[in-house]
């Protein structure tokens, strides 16, 4: 086809065009000579190496700008494969940056032959994979955090069942195996009730099995054959919805400790049979062996540690709740009319419990003799706070109204020192006495039991 002058004339602008088409193009774009020297290098590949056009035409290799890795590759690898087939496509390489650092690229590349067949140059294209790299590795990351918490299931002691929103069983590990005696294969597609048969439990996948109970409901049952479990139907909600999720039932066979259980409960049944003997001899020897005043003041300090005994043997010799306390000192001090107290929940080990229950015995018994209980417009308010920096420390306050001007004693008696030894050693607290016109008040500090 001829040329004409129309077209002559445009080849010129053609030529700017191309150019500019080079320079401004969103990706790298290079010429080599077929030693991999630079002809030619845009702008924006200068741009990522971090160097100017003049450092690499003619003066630098592309192998040059590739980390040792990449440089060896594109010798041992890329290069026969351009003499062979011509091009390549889509290769991932590191760019070095003038600063050490590293961008990711798709490499691709089309060799140019001339008359003879003989390779004249290489053109180069290169795609930044930035954004790519960055999605491959959280792939990996992700696959890989898969892969470990599927083997942590797999391996799993607890029975791991993977149920549908009908009840159907989906999947289930080698722990459900070894528990329910059923291979998955066996188990699957068949309705959880009929292959996890809880006694005393019908339907009890529907009851619990709720897509908004986020953390998932948990509950003790037992198998038909007796092994007690504890239960937890936890729904799964990949897409984030709550409509109809899958269910993730796990299955945790607790018979050994139940058992431990139940024969620790026989021990402390016998240990507090045990204890409450001793005590009560020991109010036989005192009603035996004191007369007096002081027989009754140690039979109602006695009472006051029965008192806290039987509370503690309520619950098992588990922390107790200073409300409990509380209640009991109100009772004694003759019933809320009289003693009021209030103060956040806080939980007393059972040897504080006791110590405390001993202490504020002391206090009430104090208060009904002397204090502001010892007449009838008399009462008493009992307050404690979280106090410190992020609320580390109680401070406990016993406070009397309404009765006789308090008077600091002529010489401290068993109860103050008795009170005093407590909280030192105990609450490693200090107690502090005020004896005012209006009444006594009492105050003291420690630290804030840890869960």
């Amino acid at each position: 086809m001829a040329v004409t002058a129309a077209d002559r004339d445009s080849l010129p602008q053609l030529e700017e065009l191309a150019a500019e088409l080079l320079e401004d193009a969103p990706c790298g774009i290079a010429v080599t000579d077929p030693d991999g020297r630079f002809l030619i290098a845009n702008r924006i590949l200068c741009r990522w190496v971090g160097r100017c056009r003049d450092d690499l035409v003619e003066k630098a290799r592309l192998g040059d700008l590739l980390t040792v890795p990449g440089r060896i590759f594109l010798e041992a690898h890329v290069a026969p494969m351009l003499r062979l087939q011509g091009f390549v496509r889509e290769i991932a390489f590191q760019l070095v940056r003038e600063d050490g650092g590293t961008r990711p690229v798709l490499l691709n590349a089309v060799v140019r032959r001339g008359a003879d067949d003989r390779i004249e140059r290489i053109d180069w294209t290169l795609f930044d994979a930035t954004e790519r790299a960055g999605y491959e590795a959280s792939l990996r990351e992700a696959r890989s955090e898969a892969e470990e918490l599927a083997a942590i299931v797999r391996c799993s002691p607890d029975g791991v069942i993977r149920v549908g929103p009908e009840g159907l069983v989906r999947r289930w590990n080698r722990g459900a195996e070894r528990l329910l005696g059923l291979s998955a294969d066996a188990a699957r597609s068949r309705q959880i009730e009929s292959v996890v048969r809880l006694s005393r439990a019908e339907g009890w996948f529907a009851e619990h099995a709720r897509p908004d109970a986020v953390a998932g409901l948990q509950f003790a049952a037992a198998l038909e054959d007796g092994t007690d479990l504890e239960v937890q139907v936890l729904p799964v909600n990949e897409n984030g919805g709550l409509s109809d999720p899958d269910y993730s039932v796990v299955l945790r066979d607790v018979s050994a400790r139940r058992s431990a259980e139940r024969q620790l409960h026989l021990i402390m049944g016998e240990l507090n049979h045990r204890v409450k003997n001793v005590l009560s001899v020991v109010l036989s020897i005192a009603r035996q062996s004191l007369t007096g005043p002081e027989a009754a003041e140690f039979k109602a300090r006695m009472h006051a540690l029965s008192q806290a005994q039987d509370l503690l043997i309520g619950m098992d010799w588990r922390n107790i709740g200073l409300h409990d306390l509380m209640e009991l000192t109100a009772a004694e001090a003759g019933g809320a009319d009289r003693m009021s107290y209030r103060g956040p929940p806080l939980d007393l080990s059972p040897k504080r419990a006791t110590n405390m229950a001993l202490a504020l015995h002391e206090l009430a018994t104090n208060a009904l003799k002397y204090g502001a209980l010892s007449v009838p417009e008399g009462r008493v308010l009992v307050t404690w706070e979280a106090v410190g920096e992020e609320g580390g420390r109680i401070r406990l306050s016993w406070i009397e109204r309404g009765g006789p001007p308090a008077r600091p004693p002529a010489r401290r008696g068993f109860g103050t020192r008795m009170i005093e030894a407590v909280f030192a050693a105990e609450f490693e607290a200090e107690v502090r006495f005020d004896f005012e016109e209006q009444g006594l008040s009492c105050s003291f500090e420690f630290e804030a039991p840890v869960d």
